[in-house]
């Protein structure tokens, strides 16, 4: 599994980055955001296909087993979060349907309001299982560096 790409793909599509002064390489989840469920799908392959490689790897060396393990766990977490639910939702926001009340003067500008709002809610949501997906990500990709 080449974590470097997925982690350069993940970032593309959903992050920027702020340049902080005392802090370099700050990334904020993007309002345009274009994850896709083709991408977490294929994603959750990968990440399935590794585990069952590392669970087939044995060793009798205590280090070699303590990265072994590290990954797995690592690995897991990472399907967690992609199996949530915030993340589910992220990826298939296509917006909410919304009834205006009928003395609304311009009923398009109220339902585009209103899915903003929905859209933003959905951003909150998933925002802490975005980082998470991207700091798992980021720790896979530089232990596989080291190798």
């Amino acid at each position: 599994m080449n974590y470097k790409k997925v982690y350069e793909n993940l970032i593309e599509s959903s992050f920027y980055e702020v340049d902080f002064p005392a802090s370099p390489g700050n990334f904020i989840l993007s309002e345009e955001q274009t994850l896709t469920q083709d991408f977490i799908n294929g994603l959750v392959d990968q990440i399935e296909y590794r585990l069952v490689e590392l669970n087939g790897i044995t060793t009798t060396y205590k280090d070699h087993q303590y990265e072994i393990d590290s990954e797995i766990f690592k690995l897991t977490y990472l399907l967690d979060c992609l199996y949530s639910n915030e993340i589910h939702e992220l990826v298939n926001f296509k917006g909410i349907d919304v009834d205006p009340p009928i003395d609304i003067e311009d009923a398009g500008a109220y339902i585009y309001e209103r899915n903003v709002e929905a859209y933003q809610d959905i951003l909150d949501q998933a925002n802490s299982h975005m980082h998470t997906i991207r700091i798992i990500l980021g720790e896979l990709c530089d232990a596989s560096e080291d190798l």
